[in-house]
């Protein structure tokens, strides 16, 4: 083995005063793994290989601490199987399973009964033992892991876990899952993850959790991408199935597996077709054009008024998410510093109906107290937008007195009623944006691209990616390739900057 392969593995084992950890790659047996000319080993048989030379044939290598991500040298030990050995093959296999609690017994090629020692008979003192049948996944290995299957089930056993499946269903199991991470999550996380479940049919939430295949899960999949909605028969994206419906099974199934319901989770081996197609299916960024975000502002208030007007342009100007500038409160403005806080967002909900009463009066929208990154956020503003601003605000103050009230301490700055009680509905302020984008033919109709619009501006014009994404909402360094990737356009005027530059360089203009 060549010295730069034996120092790359070296390096990914942390070694101590025990067991020396495997730190990269691991099957899904648990043992460590590492690549060498284009082949797979376990981690534990390469290190056996530096110290000791090639293993020779028949020969299996065993960790006496019984811990599989060990890699020190004088905790394995060298047991040699002859192929042509039928017999000392299944001698081996009787000694690896735990002494006087287990045994293993071949029944096909792949399949064996595995019998754990549960104690004596109390009236014939013979040993009484629990057999379970086995199916292995690889020929080659089958013993391997039947004997593998046996010491966890001894483990299982001895720690008072049931060693047979209780007999659920996929859809109990889904359910049951459901049920215990409700509690935790918010109402409109909830929510989706009952959309999500939802799609699941029933043939399929019928079987036995211990039957569902990687086929069945991928067939699934396919169907829902074809016409996967239900109330339109459209197609769903491979977003919403991937990172909605898949995520939702696949913790589920993990749940059964820690449970030792099921040994490996179907969702594991999931294979996606086209991932690059896929990829290229993402929406890029659409910032507005700036002159026609100037001429969306002018019309704005025409055909609206002075607050459509300011709802626009503080979303263009903070960049607000659009629950969060809905959700936006006048306590939140501090007209003297010029600062706004994010602290509230207008989101949906299913709970706009009261069950056997009337309408309610948002249904659908609620106020949920809390931005997208849980953590309120404070933009700086511009005087001319904090101008509109108070100008809104004097607006509403009379328009209060004229109808007898006054402003709500928590009043919303976008809002129709008198005293400010009431917020704007998204859906209602996104249909007027959209109109008035097609008034002015414009490429774009989304309110989100205002966003979008703000950071490519910013950044052009040589704002630190930092601080842009700051203003989005980006709390991280480390998420500036969202602030990059997701929020920032192209402006092909800067390629002409670019152009011109590289030729200025080249013939020696500027340095």
């Amino acid at each position: 083995m060549r010295q730069d392969t034996i120092d790359r593995f070296w390096g990914r084992v942390a070694k101590g005063p025990g067991c020396w950890l495997w730190q990269a790659s691991v099957d899904k047996n648990g043992y460590g793994q590492m690549s060498v000319d284009g082949k797979i080993h376990r981690a534990h048989r390469l290190a056996w290989i530096i110290e000791h030379g090639e293993i020779p044939v028949g020969g299996q290598i065993r960790q006496r601490c019984r811990n599989r991500g060990c890699c020190r040298p004088d905790h394995l030990e060298l047991r040699v199987i002859k192929a042509d050995d039928p017999a000392g093959r299944a001698q081996v296999a009787r000694a690896k399973a735990v002494k006087n609690l287990g045994f293993v017994e071949k029944r096909g090629t792949k399949s064996f009964r595995l019998g754990v020692y549960v104690g004596r008979d109390p009236k014939t003192r013979k040993k009484t033992y629990e057999r379970i049948t086995f199916v292995a996944q690889r020929e080659e290995t089958a013993e391997e892991e039947a004997i593998e299957r046996l010491a966890e089930l001894v483990l299982d056993r001895a720690s008072g876990r049931s060693l047979t499946n209780p007999g659920f269903s996929f859809g109990e199991v889904l359910d049951l899952w459901f049920s215990q991470v409700a509690n935790e999550l918010e109402e409109l996380t909830a929510e989706s993850y009952r959309g999500y479940l939802a799609h699941v049919p029933g043939w399929l939430r019928d079987l036995p959790v211990e039957k569902v295949t990687t086929e069945h899960l991928e067939e699934l999949y396919r169907q829902l991408r074809i016409n996967g909605n239900r109330r339109t028969g459209d197609p769903l994206s491979i977003k919403y199935v991937r990172g909605g419906v898949h995520l939702v099974i696949s913790n589920a199934l993990q749940m059964a597996r820690r449970r030792r319901w099921i040994r490996h989770s179907p969702a594991a081996d999931v294979e996606w077709p086209n991932p690059k197609k896929a990829k290229r299916a993402r929406r890029r960024p659409t910032p507005t054009p700036m002159p026609g975000a100037r001429n969306i502002l002018t019309l704005a208030r025409e055909r609206h008024g002075l607050a459509m007007e300011v709802f626009l342009r503080v979303t263009a100007a903070a960049g607000g998410r659009r629950g969060e500038v809905h959700g936006l409160r006048w306590r939140y403005i501090d007209f003297d510093t010029g600062l706004l806080e994010f602290s509230d967002t207008v989101v949906r909900t299913t709970a706009g109906r009261q069950k056997g009463g009337p309408r309610l009066k948002h249904r659908g929208w609620t106020v949920k107290h809390s931005t997208k990154s849980d953590q309120p956020r404070f933009v700086k503003i511009g005087p001319a937008t904090m101008t509109l601003l108070r100008q809104l605000y004097d607006e509403m103050f009379e328009r209060a007195i004229a109808f007898g009230t006054e402003l709500a301490s928590d009043a919303f700055v976008f809002s129709d009623a008198p005293d400010g009680s009431d917020f704007w509905i998204p859906r209602t302020t996104w249909s007027r944006y959209s109109q008035l984008c097609r008034e002015l033919d414009l490429p774009t109709t989304r309110l989100h691209d205002l966003r979008a619009m703000m950071s490519t501006e910013l950044i052009n014009r040589g704002l630190p990616v930092p601080a842009v994404g700051g203003r989005l909402g980006h709390a991280y360094s480390s998420h500036t390739y969202v602030t990059l990737d997701v929020y920032t356009g192209r402006d092909k005027h800067y390629d002409d900057i670019a152009a011109q530059m590289m030729d200025d360089l080249l013939d020696g203009k500027i340095d």
